[in-house]
């Protein structure tokens, strides 16, 4: 008898839990940022389920009647700005108080709407929202709008809570610029693969300026295709740019050992690489959350990083080189081969790492 009530119980709460889950039929709520001028416009569309939840009210359908329109749509309201934050530019915006603007019958759901006023047009726009913590299901849908057009969207959850736009403003562009530059450089000189990159190019030797325009023409390519792909223009399924780095930094190793005079083409092999990293990059710039506006300025800013670190980095390769081969010339071709083997080491290593595991794989290249 003990077991079968222990079972009974048991079923009792599974049938419970899955007729509140049921009872639940879009556990989402609509976010509305509209960036106007200097002006902030915030609407907000949230379920009548999730609203009575957080209201003490027993019957959701309620709210699309005065007065629990009204009184529990107010009772909500005064949640918000504990649940919805904004700041502009790293400080902290306080919007006017939340309004219950109207029911939605055919959604179930009910529409409030803020404002804040800003000092000066926008720049990075953060916005921390987690609009019902008793649901750790519940997502919040997140459009910000500029100038009357699309500018970004995401989704926040209860273990993603933050999203930031970059306006399409002067303002939004330099915030692009402070993000994006910096990244870009130390992601260049801090790389273990991106320095492969350089001493596979450098190995056969040269002077310092030609190996400025080795970097100069793996910005090239870089730019040119981190524009097209930033804007959707040219798309490459990711899974395949991280692979094919990998290859092309064991060709260039390759190719050093192979290499028996003739005419250099280490200018275009670095375009071509840099031509592969730039989509790479680009798959990172389009999930920033940035205007159009902003996206081209954070473009030249990356490319500028890439280019400044690329060229010290080769410069600095190149002094080594350089100075290895006036001081042990009997053993510069030694020193080639050792570093092509070693080159192509590591691209083997990084292709087996990012095609069987990438779990472990870590920052994309």
């Amino acid at each position: 008898m003990l077991r079968l009530a222990v079972l009974g119980t048991a079923l009792a709460l599974l049938i419970g839990t899955a007729a509140t889950a049921a009872a639940h039929p879009a556990p989402f709520t609509y976010l509305d940022i509209r960036v106007v001028d200097r002006v902030l416009e915030v609407s907000l569309i949230a379920h009548a389920f999730d609203v009575a939840h957080d209201t003490g009210l027993v019957t959701p359908e309620e709210l699309m009647q005065d007065p629990a329109l009204h009184e529990r749509g107010l009772r909500f309201a005064r949640l918000l700005p504990g649940r919805v934050r904004l700041s502009v530019d790293g400080r902290a915006v306080s919007p006017d108080p939340w309004t219950v603007v109207e029911a939605l019958p055919e959604r179930q759901s009910i529409r409030l709407a803020t404002r804040a006023s800003l000092s000066a047009l926008p720049g990075a726009i953060t916005l921390d929202a987690h609009l019902f913590p008793y649901d750790t299901a519940h997502q919040t849908f997140v459009n910000f709008y500029d100038q009357g057009a699309i500018g970004s969207q995401s989704i926040l959850d209860a273990f993603e809570r933050e999203t930031t736009y970059y306006a399409g403003t002067t303002a939004g562009g330099w915030a692009a610029v402070r993000l994006a530059l910096p990244q870009a450089f130390t992601h260049i000189v801090a790389g273990l693969e991106h320095l492969t990159i350089i001493v596979g190019l450098l190995l056969l030797g040269g002077s310092r300026r030609h190996a400025a325009t080795i970097a100069i023409a793996f910005t090239a390519g870089h730019l040119l295709t981190t524009s097209l792909a930033a804007f959707n223009l040219v798309n490459p399924p990711d899974r395949l740019i991280d692979p094919a780095l990998a290859l092309a930094v064991v060709y260039i190793g390759a190719d050093n050992l192979m290499a028996a005079g003739g005419r250099d083409v280490r200018h275009w092999m670095a375009f071509g690489v840099g031509s592969i990293h730039g989509f790479a990059f680009a798959a990172l710039l389009r999930f920033l959350g940035l205007s159009r506006p902003a996206l081209v300025w954070s473009i030249g800013a990356v490319n500028i990083g890439v280019a400044v670190a690329s060229t010290l980095a080769a410069l600095v390769i190149a002094s080594g080189i350089l100075a290895v081969a006036n001081r042990w010339p009997q053993r510069s071709s030694t020193v080639t081969r050792a570093g092509s083997v070693g080159v192509i080491a590591i691209g083997i290593a990084w292709f087996i790492q990012r095609v069987f595991f990438p779990a472990f794989a870590g920052f994309p290249i």
